[in-house]
């Protein structure tokens, strides 16, 4: 899947706004609405990630969100919005499955991570062979609280690409356990 991100808005002027704003950093398409997302989605996609607004005429963020869950499973999906309304989040999550939830207006520096964290995921969750994230597998079984021997969840292993600075570069890498 290559790292291409789709942005959904009703409003021309955002999708141009967010085109300008990223087009150095990354490839970006744009659709005015849910059944336009939906049709770039079927014909221009594979999307690493997908970004769309929550109130949009005929087809809401939420409905989108989830009907590009269906189609491919992988692409990362997240909510851009310029309404705080908990109804809307808690049906973006729980239909669309969505990574992230950000409020309008965001920050560049705030839209860039969240879409490089979004990268990761999609690269975790596509496991392409050649890509610059690979999984891990932890081999030693560990102790549930329970007590019960489980084996450690899948976890996937990420290095920056070249020339961008991981966000999680100032953490520990340190494991407390």
């Amino acid at each position: 899947m290559a790292d291409k991100i789709l942005f959904v808005d009703d409003e021309p002027a955002i999708l141009d706004g967010y085109r300008r704003m990223l087009h150095r950093e990354f490839e970006v398409d744009t659709a005015t609405g849910g059944e336009d997302g939906l049709a770039l989605v079927r014909g221009a996609g594979p999307y690493a990630v997908v970004v769309s607004d929550m109130r949009m005429p005929g087809m809401n963020g939420a409905k989108f969100l989830a009907e590009v869950r269906q189609l491919v499973p992988e692409t990362v999906r997240m909510l851009l919005t310029g309404y705080s309304d908990m109804d809307a989040a808690i049906d973006a999550v729980n239909e669309g499955n969505i990574f992230r939830y950000l409020t309008k207006p965001c920050e560049k520096e705030d839209l860039v991570k969240a879409i490089n964290l979004s990268l990761e995921k999609n690269n975790c969750l596509s496991r392409r062979p050649n890509s610059w994230s690979a999984p891990l597998r932890m081999a030693m079984p560990r102790k549930s609280a329970s007590g019960i021997m489980a084996r450690a969840p899948q976890v996937c292993l990420v290095r920056p690409r070249p020339g961008v600075s991981s966000p999680r570069s100032s953490e520990s890498t340190s494991n407390p356990m």
